[in-house]
C-alpha cells in the first residue's frame, strides 16, 4: 500500500516468488527426478534441454536457492560432504576448487562417519585448522538430513517467503495510507491516486495518447484544459482552494496535490486534520464532477453549489466512527461546528495492574527476556530465578551475537530450563513477555530453525519436570528485561549468587507485591 498507493503485489514479483518456490520444492522434494527426466536436463546449468515455459525460471533461480539455503546434517545420507553447504559455506567453495573437478567430488557426510563423528581428513587438517575446528564442533541432530531456508524463521519456504524474498522494496509514499480511508468511499479515493501519478484523462493527457481533439476548459472557457490548469489553476479551482484555506485557517500553495497535502499537516487535532483530508478528496473530486457535467450533461454547476456538494460529503465523512481525537481548540470546534461534525474528545487513559506473583511451596519461577537492537543485531538474553518468597537464587545474562528478538527470546527461556534442570530444580514456573515464546512451548508454533536441536532437548527436559509457563506483560517482567539488556551491553555472558546491582529496585518491587502499570490511551 505504502509503496504504489493501491495495495495490489506486483505480478512480476509474484511470478518471480512461485518461481523461486517451485525451486525449492525441486530441491527438498522428489519431483527433482521428475523434472530432470521430463525435460532431459542431466545439469542446472547444461545449455540444453527439451523445450519449457518454467525451466529457464527454475535454472535462474537455482543459484539463489543455493546461496539462501543450508544444510542441517542427520544421518549424513543426502548432503555432499564437498559441494553442499553445511557450515556456512561449502567446502568446494571455501578452497576455490575447480569447476571441471566437481564431478569427482560424490562423498556423502556419511561416508566420512564414524560412530556418529565426523571424520577429519588429514589434509584438510593440516591445509585449513579452522575448517577441521567446525567440522569438529558441528552438532548433529536427529533424523535425517534437511534442507533449510536461511531467511526464514523455521527454515521452511512457503510462497509469503518467497515473495518477501524477491520483492525489493521501494520508496514509502507517505500519501498512500491518508487517501484510503474507510470514511471515504474507494472510488473518490481512487480519483485522488490518479491524480498523483498524473494519470486523469485531461484534454493534455488524452493528446498524449494519440487522440486529436480541440481542447477547453470547461470550467473557466478561457484556458486550454490541462491537469494542472484544471484542478489547480482555473478559477473554479481557485475559489475552491481558497474557501478551504479560510475554512481551515490555513495558507496552502495549491499548485499541486503534493504540495496541498503536505501543507495540511500543520492543523493541529487529529479529527481536524481527518476532516480536512477529506475535504481535500471531495474538493478534487467535485470539481472533476463539475467538469463532467458541463462538458458531457451541458449542466453549468456554479461555485456555490460546488462548495455545498463539498461541505456536505465532508460532514458524511467526517461523521464516520474513527479513532481521531479533537485538540479542543476553538478554531478546531468552530471548524468542525461548521461542517456539522460533532467533536470527538480523546477517552480518559486506562491501564492494567501488572503484579508479578511469587511461585508455590517447592517451586521455582523463572522470568525471562531476551532483545535484540536490530533485525538481526546485537542480541542478549536474561533470566532471574526466585523461590516461594520471592527469595533470590541465581541470575544470568548472555551476550547472543547477532541475532533477531525471537531467537534471543526462546533461547534465554531454553537457557532457563537447562539451568534449572542442571541443578535439580524440578518444580518449575517459566514466565515470559513473549506470547511467541509461550506459543513454541504450547505447540502452537514452530521454534527457529537455528535453535531446532536445542529446542528437542529441551522438550526432553521438560518432560522429566513438573513444568509450566505463563506470559507477563513486559511492565511486570522488568528484572528479567534490565539483565537482557545487560548481556547486549557487556558483550559478555555473566551470572549471579546475589541481587546484581542494576536491578535492586525493580527487585524489591516484585518482593514487596508492589504493582507496576500498563497504560492506554495515552
Amino acid at each position: 500500500m505504502d509503496e504504489g498507493g493501491l495495495g495490489i503485489k506486483s505480478f512480476k514479483c509474484l511470478n518471480k516468488a512461485y518461481l523461486l518456490k517451485l525451486t525449492w520444492d525441486l530441491k527438498t522434494t522428489n519431483m527433482e527426478i521428475f523434472f530432470r527426466s521430463k525435460f532431459n536436463c542431466q545439469g542446472y546449468t547444461t545449455p540444453k534441454y527439451s523445450k519449457s515455459s518454467i525451466w529457464p525460471g527454475i535454472r535462474d533461480n537455482w543459484l539463489q536457492a543455493n546461496l539462501n539455503s543450508i544444510w542441517l546434517v542427520g544421518d549424513g545420507l543426502s548432503v555432499n560432504f564437498w559441494k553442499d553447504n553445511w557450515l556456512g559455506e561449502s567446502i568446494v567453495d571455501t578452497f576455490n576448487i575447480p569447476i571441471n573437478i566437481h564431478g569427482e567430488l560424490q562423498g556423502s557426510i556419511a561416508h566420512f562417519t564414524v560412530d556418529s563423528k565426523t571424520i577429519i581428513l588429514g589434509e584438510l587438517n593440516r591445509n585449513s585448522p579452522s575448517l577441521s575446528n567446525a567440522i569438529a564442533d558441528y552438532k548433529r541432530h536427529k533424523g535425517q538430513d534437511k534442507l533449510i531456508w536461511m531467511p526464514s524463521l523455521d527454515g521452511s519456504m512457503t510462497s509469503r517467503d518467497a515473495f518477501q524474498f524477491v520483492h525489493k522494496v521501494g520508496d514509502k509514499l507517505s500519501w498512500c495510507n491518508l487517501i484510503w480511508s474507510s470514511s471515504l468511499p474507494p472510488y473518490k479515493s481512487f480519483t485522488v491516486w490518479r491524480l498523483f501519478y498524473r494519470k486523469m484523462p485531461t484534454d493534455d493527457h488524452l493528446q498524449k495518447r494519440g487522440c486529436i481533439l480541440a481542447s477547453k476548459c470547461n470550467l473557466c472557457n478561457c484556458h486550454a484544459e490541462t491537469e494542472d490548469h484544471l484542478f489547480f489553476n482555473c478559477f473554479a479551482a481557485t475559489v475552491i482552494w481558497n474557501w478551504f484555506s479560510d475554512k481551515f485557517s490555513i495558507q496552502i500553495n495549491h499548485s499541486s496535490i503534493h504540495s496541498i497535502i503536505k501543507d495540511r499537516v500543520v492543523i493541529k487535532g487529529s479529527q481536524l486534520r481527518e476532516v480536512s483530508l477529506a475535504c481535500v478528496v471531495h474538493s478534487i473530486n467535485t470539481i472533476w464532477f463539475c467538469r463532467n457535467q458541463n462538458r458531457f450533461e451541458d449542466k453549468l454547476i456554479s461555485s456555490s453549489q460546488a462548495l455545498s456538494r463539498i461541505r456536505r460529503e465532508t460532514s458524511y465523512s467526517g461523521s464516520y466512527p474513527s479513532l481521531a481525537v479533537a485538540s479542543r481548540g476553538l478554531q478546531e470546534l468552530q471548524t468542525l461546528k461548521f461542517f456539522n461534525i460533532t467533536l470527538k474528545l480523546s477517552k480518559a487513559p486506562n491501564y492494567i495492574e501488572v503484579l508479578w506473583k511469587s511461585p508455590h511451596l517447592n517451586w521455582i519461577k523463572a522470568n525471562t527476556d531476551g532483545a535484540a537492537h536490530s533485525h538481526p543485531g546485537p542480541a542478549g538474553g536474561g533470566g532471574i530465578f526466585r523461590y516461594h518468597k520471592a527469595g533470590f537464587i541465581y541470575a544470568f545474562a548472555n551476550f547472543l551475537n547477532v541475532q533477531n528478538a525471537i531467537y534471543a527470546e526462546l533461547h534465554s527461556a531454553m537457557h532457563a530450563v537447562d539451568i534449572a534442570f542442571r541443578k535439580g530444580w524440578l518444580n518449575l514456573w517459566l514466565e515470559s513477555d513473549s506470547m511467541l515464546v509461550l506459543d513454541i512451548f504450547s505447540g502452537n508454533s514452530k521454534a527457529p530453525w537455528k535453535l531446532s536441536d536445542d529446542w528437542q532437548i529441551c522438550k526432553s527436559k521438560i518432560s522429566q519436570m513438573n513444568f509450566k509457563i505463563s506470559h507477563i506483560f513486559r511492565e511486570g517482567n522488568a528484572c528479567a528485561d534490565k539483565l537482557a539488556s545487560c548481556g547486549i551491553s557487556s558483550h559478555t555472558n555473566s551470572i549471579w549468587y546475589s541481587t546484581p546491582t542494576f536491578i535492586f529496585e525493580e527487585f524489591a518491587r516484585n518482593r514487596h507485591d508492589l504493582p507496576n502499570y500498563r497504560f492506554r490511551n495515552l
